[in-house]
């Protein structure tokens, strides 16, 4: 999901994390369930966040040891490896 650095500003002014850390070309937010990364990809900022919270929906309905077995899944990231 990518957003414009306007609509960026405005998302993280709205949902109140207290924390939020910035680097060059990313953001981090801090939040309950884990970090969301947000980077800088040309004139967008960029997250994987909700394919990694689908991916945790959907893995915790699989049965325990199914996963791993027929399709590979070790475990769900917690925060996208852009």
């Amino acid at each position: 999901m990518c957003l414009t650095a306007e609509a960026i500003a405005l998302f993280l002014n709205m949902i109140m994390v207290p924390e939020i850390t910035s680097e060059p070309g990313r953001i981090i937010v801090h939040a309950e369930s884990r970090d969301a990364h947000w980077v800088a990809v040309e004139d967008e900022w960029c997250t994987m966040a909700p394919q990694i919270d689908r991916m945790a929906r959907f893995a915790a309905l699989i049965p325990k040891g199914l996963a791993s077995d027929s399709l590979g899944i070790s475990e769900v990231p917690s925060s996208p490896a852009l």
